[in-house]
């Protein structure tokens, strides 16, 4: 009974200081980007991501399947080569295959 009782004293103390809520806060927002992200990906008629002009945060944030370091790498092969002239290309970019392409093209553009 009393690990029980100290630990709902804990709770009540980081409730009362106001160190959950932010927790809870952070918690919250940080699956907000998760869900807009889900919708994007479905894209029936919204917004396309050129990947020609988008920063690394922008593809990351736009694509499904793609990290902030995947994202880095196709922002550094399109400093590389140039602009992207077929999305076919991404699939020179290790760690991006067919798959991830395919769910992502109606998003794409160029």
């Amino acid at each position: 009974m009393k690990p029980i009782k100290s630990l709902l004293n804990l709770l009540y103390l980081t409730t009362a200081l106001g160190i959950a809520a932010p927790v809870a806060a952070d918690a919250a927002a940080s699956s907000a980007p998760m869900a807009a992200k889900s919708a994007s990906v479905e894209n029936p008629g919204g917004s396309k991501l050129n990947i020609n002009t988008a920063s690394a945060e922008e593809i990351a944030a736009g694509l499904d399947g793609i990290g902030a370091k995947k994202a880095a790498e196709i922002v550094h092969y399109r400093e590389a080569n140039g602009p992207f002239k077929d999305t076919s290309e991404l699939l020179k970019i290790k760690g991006i295959g067919e798959a991830t392409l395919k769910k992502n093209e109606s998003i794409i553009s160029l």
